[in-house]
């Protein structure tokens, strides 16, 4: 048989440049190890002795000593020391028997050695036990292939052979996969050992002439591929036999070390309660399957202290977070029965999350280590001054926040706001009364903007949140738009008054003069700043959005900005006592048009992209001319 192919892409072509090689150390004057060259004396002692040694010795031991000289080879090598592969072989716990066909030492190589037959390299996995060869993944490419590759370059030559060979058996994924242990069973989709394979086909062709001979080869061949299969299939067994056996060891190893340090905790004082449940360290520790000693007992004794300790400190912490969310459940329930009695719309007052990070509520809680309940009596005690804590922090909020606007409503937390602002109380009280102001407008962050109840007063922020958001776990976040504080004071300078003008003094009865249908009866001032912020919205976003000029059709179209806050002439009226409401327009009085109408200059003027963000389609006739004339 010839030898195995070493291939191209095997571990053994890499070459390592001489600048990445390690540096060699330098031995020179140095003393030699004290048993360098003893092993040589070994000969020396009686041969009955001698053997009896070596019959207490691995297969793989045998293996490595046979290359420790000529004369260690000659002897371990020759047929006449089967005898002590024999031995060796049985020193291993229920290991095989080789085919008589199969040599000890190659059989004690393919099992217990890692290198592979073709380059020699080693960490090589491809083993198997039936063909009794162990590989690299580049080598093991080389040397073995499918067995209608096999029959496709050898021509003329029947499917046959196949069963003269084994087949690959390898891995323990063999034996789940119900594969057969016959030769006679192979077929040309199984894998093949390729020098095996051609040897086989040569000594086949060479009988051609003699059908006696053929015949009584192709039977041998048969029995010995089939003993082989065999071999290979009590050898993965095994091998997976040992394998679990060896973890179940392992297993009893630690389990019983894990006992020891156990009882020697629990001898110091300690209880099983003490100890970690979900700790790595502690695992580490306990779950090694090496026998406790008194040298490993003193080196990891004060590591498993400490790690008792800390696990001590995190069940302390962690009883505190649950009684801590006892208290907060009594809280709740208490302030619930509070909100109740309250009939004060117009005062601040916090949600629940707000409410148990406030100094009073939160010594409140934690009281005796959160052991105490959190009463009525208690509870009443000390919410009327946490109320009146949070209403100056929040009216010093909401006073900073008017100083500062912002373009969009902002990511407040008010866990973090209290801590960071550098704003207190005191300082702002002087300028609570811009609250009172008709221009100190707030938005609530859920409402559509649109909607003539996403904004209110400082003192509506309450009514607003039971009102729209009874069920919200948070109090809705609320800021400032700047867009709606500048149209507020414009409406109040075309109305003549100042923007200082607290809000209570705003007078109702205000119209739009756009002629608007839905909004030609008069409206409180918050309407009518919604209404005249959103008219404004369009028209700038339409602008934003309009085409170039060369790529309309038509090009004298223009749109009309009928509520620019610019212009000195009004487009609001205070209307008088005796006026009700604008009268109808004439033209849209009576008109038969259909509904849903969509706009053909809007459409023109404005980029395709955009359209689905402006409104064009008018829900009524009424909508559609007011829209023309106006716009």
């Amino acid at each position: 048989m010839k030898k195995p192919k070493i291939s191209g892409n095997s571990r053994i072509h890499h070459v390592i440049p001489l600048d990445d090689r390690p540096e060699e150390p330098d031995t020179k004057g140095k003393r030699r190890a004290r048993n360098a060259g003893k092993l040589a004396q070994l000969m020396d002692v009686p041969l009955d002795i001698f053997f009896e040694i070596i019959s207490k010795l691995k297969p793989l031991d045998l293996l490595q000593l046979s290359r420790v000289s000529k004369q260690f080879r000659e002897t371990f090598m020759s047929k006449s020391s089967r005898h002590l592969w024999i031995a060796a072989r049985k020193n291993v716990y229920d290991m095989p028997n080789p085919p008589e066909c199969l040599p000890e030492p190659k059989y004690a190589s393919v099992v217990f050695e890692r290198n592979c037959f073709a380059c020699g390299v080693g960490r090589s996995p491809k083993t198997d036990y039936a063909l009794c060869v162990r590989f690299c993944g580049a080598c093991w490419k080389s040397n073995v292939a499918k067995g209608k590759t096999l029959l496709r370059q050898h021509k003329g030559m029947d499917s046959t052979i196949l069963t003269m060979l084994p087949c690959v058996q390898l891995g323990a994924g063999y034996l789940s996969s119900g594969c057969h242990a016959d030769s006679t069973k192979n077929s040309d989709w199984m894998t093949f050992y390729v020098p095996e394979f051609e040897a086989v086909v040569t000594r086949y062709r060479s009988l051609s002439r003699d059908i006696s001979a053929m015949d009584a080869y192709k039977k041998e061949r048969q029995e010995s591929a089939t003993v082989m299969l065999q071999h290979g299939k009590a050898v993965h067994e095994w091998e997976e036999r040992m394998r679990r056996e060896q973890y179940d060891e392992g297993v009893r190893a630690q389990n019983k070390r894990k006992a020891s340090i156990e009882q020697k905790l629990l001898e110091m004082g300690y209880q099983i309660s003490d100890f970690p449940k979900w700790s790595y360290d502690w695992s580490r520790l306990l779950g090694q399957p090496r026998e406790l000693t008194p040298r490993i007992w003193k080196q990891i004794q004060p590591k498993l202290l400490l790690i008792i300790a800390c696990e001590k400190q995190r069940k302390l912490a962690h009883a505190l977070r649950t009684r801590m969310d006892m208290r907060k459940a009594e809280v709740k329930q208490q302030y619930q029965l509070y909100l109740k009695d309250v009939l004060d719309d117009k005062l601040l007052l916090p949600n629940i999350w707000e409410l148990v990070t406030l100094p009073e509520v939160k010594a409140l809680m934690s009281e005796e280590e959160a052991t105490i309940e959190v009463t009525r009596e208690r509870f009443m005690g000390v919410v009327s001054q946490a109320v009146v804590t949070f209403n100056l922090e929040e009216r010093a909020r909401l006073v900073k926040m008017l100083q500062e606007p912002a373009l969009r409503i902002p990511d407040y937390n008010p866990y973090e706001g209290r801590e960071k602002d550098t704003t207190t109380p005191m300082d702002a009280e002087g300028d609570v009364e811009k609250l009172n102001h008709a221009t100190s407008i707030f938005s609530c962050s859920r409402c559509d903007p649109a909607s003539p109840t996403s904004i209110f007063y400082s003192s509506g922020i309450m009514e607003h949140s039971r009102k729209f958001h009874p069920d919200a776990p948070r109090r809705p976040v609320v800021g400032v738009l700047e867009n709606v504080v500048d149209t507020a004071s414009v409406v109040l300078k075309m109305l003549g008054l100042s923007s200082h003008t607290p809000h209570t003094e705003v007078p109702k009865k205000v119209v739009c003069l756009c002629g608007r249908p839905d909004f030609q009866q008069p409206a409180e001032f918050l309407e009518l700043v919604v209404h005249i912020k959103e008219e404004v919205r369009w028209y700038k976003q339409t602008m934003s959005n309009r085409r170039n000029p060369s790529e309309t059709t038509d090009q004298e179209i223009t749109i009309h900005n009928d509520h620019d806050l610019s212009i000195e002439k009004p487009f609001v009226k205070l209307l008088l006592d005796d006026e009700t409401f604008l009268p109808p327009d004439p033209i849209t009085h009576n008109l038969d048009l259909p509904n849903c109408i969509e706009c053909r200059f809007c459409v023109q003027l404005i980029t395709p992209h955009s359209r689905s963000s402006i409104s064009l389609v008018h829900q009524t006739a009424t909508d559609f001319v007011h829209h023309v004339r106006t716009k």
